[in-house]
């Protein structure tokens, strides 16, 4: 416990700097846009800024050799790989949390057009796709040095995009499969919240296996 400790005032000192423009994100940009704009995907777009935030500070870490901070403590490899997980999951949560909260209180005092369901199952959406893109862009972290590591802030769009592509021209051409979007979209309409809890659980395991494999790809 004293290790991930270590680990994770490592990580919160790395990123302190960036604290200001995550609260200005929280509590001034997703209640303007709510109220204002009537942007829903503002909930989605400031969890999706947390994950930037976490790979701009990760690759200052690499550009200024920080990781030397992290070898004049006693951790381990594994050590290192489960505190920068943990506190990753850590802040998704945190601002997740605080952007439910935030958007729950907007949407009940300004009576905007998304409903408590609705904002709790675009939360869960932003979630999803968070840890799907960490998942991508840690194990490009801890295998590379920073002048590779500079990926990380693009790969997971490509990716996304080289997977979604073939996706949905098969759904497309698989008229079977393209007759079941209807009734899934009509299921997700009934159940947010069900739905998104499916999709949370989805992506904490693609998170969990990316642990496992930045454990077998980190280069000290």
């Amino acid at each position: 416990m004293n290790k991930l400790t270590s680990v994770m005032r490592l990580e919160f000192y790395s990123m302190k700097s960036q604290f200001k423009l995550l609260i200005a994100a929280l509590f001034v940009l997703l209640p303007l846009f709510l109220v204002i704009g009537n942007s829903p995907q503002i909930i989605m777009l400031v969890l999706t800024f947390t994950v930037f935030l976490i790979d701009t500070t990760y690759q200052l870490i690499k550009q200024y050799n920080f990781d030397k901070l992290y070898a004049s403590l006693p951790l381990r490899k594994k050590d290192i790989i489960f505190g920068k997980y943990i506190y990753a999951l850590a802040l998704l949560l945190t601002v997740a949390f605080t952007t439910l909260i935030v958007s729950l209180i907007t949407a009940s005092i300004f009576k905007g057009n998304l409903n408590s369901k609705e904002i709790i199952f675009l939360v869960f959406i932003g979630l999803f796709t968070d840890l799907f893109m960490l998942s991508i862009q840690l194990p490009l972290y801890f295998k590379f040095n920073f002048a590779k590591s500079q990926i990380i802030t693009v790969a997971p769009f490509f990716i996304i995009f080289a997977i979604a592509t073939p996706v949905l021209t098969y759904i497309q051409e698989n008229t079977k499969l393209f007759s079941k979007i209807p009734e899934l979209m009509n299921y997700i309409n009934n159940n947010p919240i069900q739905s998104g809890l499916i999709m949370l659980a989805i992506g904490l395991t693609i998170f969990a296996l990316s642990y496992f494999l930045s454990k077998k790809v980190y280069k000290s």
